[in-house]
């Protein structure tokens, strides 16, 4: 407990904590449009790969669904880690931050947190995925598809995408 002349509460600044719990929220804000962002890159960066998915008759459900289990496993991962971090710090610092919170809260905050984070991670893909056609994938593209049976449109398909300068 602070019992500083200068604080005008006998137990510390009430506004010193709201200070930091919004310095906490303004990071946290930057982290999620930063992992947006880097998930966006990521995605874009195997953009062929989705649209060579889409042509061999991959929905985008499918992608979307495939997509959605990359970042439950990373959500996993990040989520443990904070745990980890937070029981380390416990036994480095002497303090039990977990008595605090109650099973249930800290499950609450643990789904809320997941959520947050596939939302971020998922939706901008989702816009990206939704957008890529069948004129975007190239097969409507090549003039002398139509002629072709599928098979010789894919290898047309999978050169262009392999070699764009052909």
């Amino acid at each position: 407990h602070s019992n500083k002349s200068r604080e005008m509460e006998r137990n510390g600044s009430f506004q010193s904590l709201i200070i930091l719990v919004s310095a906490v929220a303004l990071i946290l804000l930057i982290a999620l449009i930063n992992l947006s962002n880097n998930s966006r890159v990521l995605f874009l960066r195997n953009r062929d790969y989705y649209v060579l998915k889409r042509t061999h008759g991959a929905t985008i459900g499918i992608l979307i669904l495939e997509e959605i289990v990359q970042c439950l496993i990373l959500c996993a991962f990040i989520i443990l880690l904070g745990f980890w971090f937070v029981f380390y710090l416990n036994k480095l610092l002497g303090i039990n931050s977990f008595s605090i919170l109650s099973i249930s809260q800290l499950i609450i905050i643990t789904t809320i947190l997941l959520i947050v984070l596939l939302l971020v991670m998922v939706l901008p893909e989702f816009d990206t995925l939704s957008k890529i056609s069948l004129v975007e994938i190239g097969i409507l593209k090549i003039p002398s598809c139509r002629r072709r049976n599928r098979w010789q449109c894919e290898a047309l398909l999978l050169l262009r995408l392999q070699y764009p300068f052909l």
